[in-house]
């Protein structure tokens, strides 16, 4: 109980090209750092891509940095921000 309450809340939203696998990919991604997905929400837009809104619950800015540099790294991911 005691390392939940040092977790922090954050939300995270991107923009990426619509493909099959991106959102097994970027949960993967979220996954390997042992990361709580509070919420989740993915939006195809009219131009082929996909807006993406993530809550996580990190230990903090380094692990939530690391995470959005990883996402980042995926195939089709345009932009991550915070």
């Amino acid at each position: 109980m005691g390392a939940d309450r040092s977790r922090l809340s954050f939300q995270n939203s991107g923009r990426s090209l619509d493909r099959v696998g991106l959102v097994r990919d970027i949960t993967t991604v979220v996954a390997e750092e042992k990361v709580n997905i509070t919420g989740v929400s993915f939006a195809n837009q009219d131009n082929h891509t996909t807006s993406t809104l993530l809550s996580l619950e990190t230990q903090g800015l380094a692990q939530l940095s690391r995470i959005m540099e990883k996402i980042e790294g995926v195939r089709g991911v345009i932009s991550v921000n915070r």
